[in-house]
């Protein structure tokens, strides 16, 4: 009793078969069920004609798009938590964007409340400072204000300012966050969902 393919519980119901108990158990155990307290998985390869729906869809493995030819991936990358830099006004996390990266969005969580007056102003990469993130809360302005990113549970998320020809990234490159000042304390994550162009390119 369990799992049975199509062809298999067809067999049970054959013309002059007798199916058994055991038979219509396949059967149930087999087909999906729309009932909110049966957990199921789907074994095979599955198509949908139509729109998905969901409030949370959850994987194992990276989720993919792509028209059936090429599919890349969509990934989510988080650093450990990071204290920021004591000794100068940039916090950088080492070749957190890797070659063929396509990022879709950046977010930065503060972790440990970062010293007064040193809050970050911006998010970005070593080779362009607000490539991510520039602050642009309202309109007008043009760093993060103090207040924004600074205290404990303080978080924000910002999709990436880069131009059509510079959408994936080339090199390895850090991630670097500017801060108002050198902070004497603080530390942050940062999550990045990204198409993994590198797997198809």
């Amino acid at each position: 009793m369990g799992l049975v393919n199509k062809a298999a519980l067809k067999a049970y119901f054959q013309e002059g078969d007798i199916p058994k108990e055991s038979n219509f158990i396949d059967v149930f155990d087999s087909v999906l069920s729309l009932h909110a307290d049966d957990d199921q998985t789907v074994a095979g390869a599955t198509t949908f004609s139509d729109q998905i729906t969901s409030p949370n869809i959850t994987t194992t493995t990276a989720m993919k798009i792509g028209d059936g030819t090429y599919a890349a991936p969509i990934k989510l990358k988080t650093s450990a938590i990071t204290s920021v830099s004591t000794s100068d006004a940039t916090t950088e996390l080492t070749n957190f964007l890797t070659a063929g990266m396509v990022p879709l969005s950046i977010h930065v969580k503060v972790t440990t409340a970062i010293s007064a007056g040193h809050h970050i102003t911006k998010v970005g990469t070593t080779s362009d400072d607000d490539a991510f993130c520039d602050g642009r809360m309202n309109a007008g302005e043009s760093t993060f204000a103090d207040g924004v990113l600074d205290q404990v549970e303080d978080e924000v998320s910002c999709r990436p300012s880069y131009s059509a020809t510079k959408s994936a990234i080339s090199a390895n490159e850090n991630v670097m966050l500017t801060h108002n000042g050198t902070p004497t304390s603080g530390a942050v994550q940062v999550a990045m969902v990204y198409i993994d162009g590198a797997s198809v390119l």
